[in-house]
């Protein structure tokens, strides 16, 4: 390709089209373009993230670039900025949040990079990930890289599990910066149990979920892991845009963030309700046998489970479809799609929960 165009679409309340913003991304010297993420704030800044990559000597040398596209709340164009990457290494996922306090950019990323282990008599390739938060100022002229160990939460979980060999590491599920300047991330881990063999099909394992909050400058100040052990297997994936999907599966987690208190919702069976880390947890394949849970954190980091929609009935069961979900953080209430299932049959149900602070 010469370019590659990317067009923001802006709509009114009645769907009619209210204006557009085009972008060319010079991309002739490139064969492969990925997006990473396309994500808004609550204030409507947008922030684009791709990489580009050019072959040298497939599969094993590349040339990989950083693309960023930003657009500033009440900006018609949008800011365009390049950052060549090491050979080695690939960007898999991105997401930004805006820190008012410092007047920056706080992005988040998961890099890739491939390296060569023994095993036994042979040498295995092998891929490693790591996480590391870029801080750059709104006209993204520079990065400041600062990387993310896990190193409370991997404290927290060798505590409960008495066991010093563990350590945490999630994927993210979305980030919120505050007036303060404080980053919170929730991740939640995931990985496949062990490797398929043939075409054996795997379960998923979405396990803790944990929550971080970092300083302006990246550094861990408070962390927190909330114990679930739940497994599904990828149907389908869909793209998702500005943190929204159009998928529906009920083993997702949703992370709502108010504006004095962080939300996280979830379905998962009675059993695991309260549970602290450490505890025996029952894990969970069927997700038409659970209820709504929501994990409500405060301002001052007190976290508290209870029941979404309510405690459960004998032989009931009301769970939700977590990509259906819209927060009005004004209000600080929640509309979704529900599923109340009970010996009659199942019903659906469009449910709102105003949530407290």
């Amino acid at each position: 390709y010469t370019v590659t165009g990317v067009k923001l679409i802006s709509y009114n309340d009645k769907h009619e089209v209210v204006k557009e913003i085009p972008y060319e991304v010079p991309s002739k010297a490139y064969d492969n373009i990925d997006l990473l993420d396309a994500s808004m704030d609550e204030e409507g800044d947008i922030l684009i993230s791709m990489q580009l990559s050019k072959i040298i000597n497939y599969p094993d040398v590349m040339e990989r670039t950083l693309a960023l596209l930003y657009m500033p709340e009440g900006e018609d164009r949008f800011m365009f900025r390049k950052m060549k990457l090491p050979s080695s290494l690939e960007l898999k996922d991105a997401t930004f949040s805006i820190n008012p306090f410092a007047g920056n950019i706080n992005m988040l990323i998961t890099k890739s990079w491939e390296t060569t282990v023994q095993n036994g008599l042979n040498r295995d390739n092998v891929e490693l990930l790591s996480r590391s938060m870029f801080i750059m100022p709104k006209d993204i002229s520079g990065i400041k890289e600062t990387r993310i160990a896990y190193e409370k939460p991997t404290q927290l979980l060798r505590e409960a599990m008495k066991d010093t060999t563990v350590n945490f590491y999630g994927s993210m599920i979305d980030a919120n910066t505050d007036g303060r300047g404080v980053t919170t991330v929730v991740y939640e881990q995931r990985y496949l149990p062990y490797r398929p063999k043939g075409n054996e099909v795997v379960p998923y394992y979405t396990g803790n979920v944990c929550v971080v909050q970092y300083d302006d400058n990246g550094a861990e100040m408070w962390a927190t892991v909330l114990p679930k052990e739940h497994y599904y297997v990828v149907r389908e994936t869909f793209p998702s845009v500005f943190k929204r999907t159009s998928q529906l599966e009920t083993y997702k987690t949703l992370y709502l963030c108010g504006k004095k208190s962080h939300y996280i919702l979830f379905n998962d069976v009675e059993e695991n309700c309260n549970k602290r880390l450490g505890e025996e947890i029952k894990k969970v394949y069927n997700y038409q046998n659970t209820n709504a849970m929501y994990y409500h954190m405060n301002k001052r980091n007190v976290v508290v489970q209870k029941y979404l929609l309510g405690a459960p009935v004998p032989g009931e069961f009301k769970y939700i479809y977590p990509g259906s979900a819209d927060f009005d953080k004004q209000n600080n209430s929640v509309a979704l799609l529900m599923c109340h299932k009970k010996e009659a049959g199942e019903s659906f149900h469009i449910a709102w929960k105003k949530l407290e602070n």
